[in-house]
């Protein structure tokens, strides 16, 4: 995550630490980042992949219909660019808040799917986990296509 662009994960130039054992009791958590192991439901997470908050409607189609594999960001003209090449790439924007980015990931042929360590807001990851089923969204950067992953936070 060292090599990420942090503008988009810390709002406003703010300080953060990364919280390591010895948990989160008394510590103001804003700013404070976690590490957080992904289990992907569909996709492989990889380095440095964002890591996104789900809205309202994302929840809401998923409970409908088991199968939503995830939400798509909605491009347009102006978000796609033209690399040096002169191909169209995705711009990378996101409609969805970032809180974190994948550090490592792959496909784990013990669990028959794709997962993924990360560093996530703690306040975010905090509010998630007391949800009866914690889901993020996680994205490649170059891709629109958004994919559910079940997280637990690591000490």
């Amino acid at each position: 995550p060292f090599h990420a662009d942090w503008e988009e994960i810390v709002a406003e130039g703010a300080s953060f630490c990364v919280a390591r054992l010895g948990g989160l009791d008394g510590l103001s958590l804003g700013g404070v980042f976690v590490c957080v192991w992904l289990e992907m439901r569909s996709g492989v997470a990889s380095w440095l992949d964002l890591i996104a908050l789900p809205q309202e409607e994302d929840r809401r189609r998923l409970e409908e219909d088991c199968l939503f594999v995830g939400p798509r960001e909605r491009v347009g003209r102006r978000s796609l660019v033209v690399d040096e090449c002169g191909v169209g790439v995705f711009d990378g924007k996101t409609s969805r808040d970032v809180v974190g980015h994948v550090t490592s990931g792959g496909y784990c042929l013990s669990r028959g799917k794709g997962v993924g360590v990360g560093l996530c807001l703690a306040s975010v990851a905090v509010e998630c986990a007391k949800m009866d089923t914690p889901l993020l969204l996680v994205r490649n950067r170059d891709s629109i296509q958004y994919r559910w992953a079940g997280f637990k936070m690591k000490p």
